[in-house]
């Protein structure tokens, strides 16, 4: 079946002229635009089985009559998007599958199927203007597409810049777009008419993206493990970074954060075996990016998790409207300083970047290291024993500061979070080469410290918060910051002795990549 690689970026309507006239676009595709009406309706069942099975049928308005396209997304997590497509000509409007010409295809379509009738859901109505385009021998079509999506009565607007490759290296589109966004903001968009449809007709809320597992088998290398891991990675926060633009839900720009993190930590992980190079320092240009997002974060923990805790009393008490407001503006101003730095060309940069460092899957994680070829052998060697190393060397690290939890101090054991951090990272990176049960029972434990670690240190930032407010004004302000200082006092005595019996319970955990081999 062939496959579709195309890379969407959402792009301001005010900005198409100046994007059709940018340097770039003018040299790489000097032809002659061409304009037309592009009227596609997606179809599927009444329960949509073909959305829950990952294909989208539509059926789509030419001149010559109408196209039928089916697409079965690869769900890979990959920018720029790879999809299984095939497409046939069709005499309505209609879908007809007995013109399939693929038997694979059809008989997979019928089976999601099951004989119920297939009826329109949505449909978009767009202006497309696509050009060919000839950038670094690899050729690739350009269309800027503007208009809607429709469905049960409800619209939503469209205006995005698609790149599909006709021939060449998936990774000219990234490179492509870096060059283009340079020039114009982009911004990476990650989901397809079709999911923007079916969200649109289902009205479906939008949560914030987490983590999805990862699977790994003992088959794999160290390399393609690696790999692996990096792409579920980007994939993560470039879903992150697209939530926090579509939602004001501060658990957008939590796990944002998380999925940089998570980046950087795979990088560490990389640094070891592979010299370092310019795109490895983008793990760099993450952590200034998470750092831009850290005020909002704090103000979202003070007001949306640490206050809650506090007794209601404490609250109702003078902690005024006075405090309440320099607190809600303390927060607004964090989610603006995050949101800047996301529409800011730089952050697009960084994310294709990162896209254009994994080359689309083609096994970049390559060359010589910093010891020689004794290390570079390490990535041709079998996962489980490279995992292990990994795993085993975060676990000794965070031990060694572990025991002494009884005596550390907080700037210590905020060490010691980080440390367990990048225990918990690479052992939910490369767990699935172990038993499940055991993986998860060690998991179980370590997030449970981990969560305890974080609400420790949440509360010893909260103190710090509550400090810069400005609680001059008057007796009453002051008196309530003072309570709440008390208060927060007693409960990082309290976490701490949480985090001290958790810390004596997973001391206790064996390690599961000693005990087992990996899954075969």
């Amino acid at each position: 079946m062939p496959e579709e690689i195309e890379l969407k970026l959402v792009l301001d309507p005010r900005d198409i002229p100046l994007l059709r006239k940018s340097p770039t676009l003018s040299r790489v595709g000097p032809g002659n635009a061409t304009r037309k009406r592009v009227v596609t309706t997606y179809y599927d069942t009444s329960s949509l089985a073909l959305l829950r099975n990952a294909v989208a049928l539509r059926v789509r308005k030419t001149r010559h009559g109408h196209v039928q396209s089916i697409k079965i997304d690869s769900a890979n997590g990959r920018y720029p998007a790879q999809r299984a497509e095939i497409e046939n000509q069709i005499p309505t409007n209609q879908p007809d599958l007995r013109l399939v010409e693929d038997r694979s295809v059809r008989r997979l379509v019928e089976r999601y199927r099951r004989g119920k009738r297939l009826k329109p859901i949505f449909s978009t109505n767009v202006m497309r203007e696509t050009r060919p385009l000839k950038f670094a021998g690899n050729e690739i079509e350009c269309a800027i597409d503007y208009g809607f999506v429709a469905g049960r009565g409800k619209k939503a607007p469209i205006c995005e810049l698609e790149l599909e490759l006709k021939s060449g290296e998936s990774s000219s589109l990234l490179q492509l777009a870096r060059r283009l966004n340079a020039n114009i903001p982009l911004r990476v968009e990650p989901a397809s008419k079709a999911a923007r449809g079916y969200a649109l007709v289902n009205r479906a809320r939008l949560t914030a993206p987490r983590a999805k597992p990862i699977s790994l088998d003992s088959t794999m290398l160290a390399r393609d493990c690696l790999n692996t891991i990096m792409h579920s990675c980007i994939g993560h926060v470039v879903a992150s970074a697209d939530y926090v633009f579509k939602s004001e839900d501060p658990e957008g720009i939590h796990q944002l954060r998380v999925a940089i993190r998570r980046t950087r930590e795979a990088f560490t992980i990389i640094r070891r075996h592979v010299v370092m190079g310019p795109e490895l320092r983008i793990a760099d240009e993450l952590r200034s990016l998470q750092q831009k997002m850290g005020g909002a974060r704090e103000w979202d923990v003070l007001v949306e998790e640490t206050l809650k805790r506090a007794p209601k009393r404490l609250l109702k008490e003078p902690f005024s409207a006075h405090l309440e407001q320099i607190v809600k503006a303390k927060r607004a101003e964090g989610h603006r300083q995050a949101h800047d730095a996301l529409r800011d060309h730089h952050c697009t940069d960084v994310l294709l970047r990162l896209a254009c460092w994994t080359d689309v899957g083609s096994g970049s994680i390559e060359g010589p290291s910093r010891q020689g070829k004794q290390i570079v052998d390490a990535l041709t060697t079998p996962a489980a024993g490279f995992a292990a190393e990994v795993i085993q060397d975060c676990h000794r690290k965070a031990r060694k500061l572990g025991k002494k939890v009884r005596i550390l101090d907080s700037t210590e054991l905020h060490r010691l979070r980080i440390r367990i951090k990048k225990l918990r990272y690479a052992a939910e990176f490369f767990g699935t080469l172990w038993p499940v049960r055991r993986t998860e029972k060690y998991l179980s434990i370590l997030k449970n410290l981990q969560q305890s670690l974080g609400t420790y240190h949440d509360t010893t930032v909260a103190t710090s918060l509550v400090a810069t407010l400005d609680a001059t004004r008057g007796k009453g302000g002051k008196l309530a910051v003072d309570r709440i200082n008390r208060w927060l006092a007693n409960e990082e005595q309290r976490k701490r002795k949480e985090v001290i019996a958790l810390w004596s319970r997973f001391s206790k955990q064996k390690s599961f990549w000693k005990r087992a081999k990996a899954s075969p």
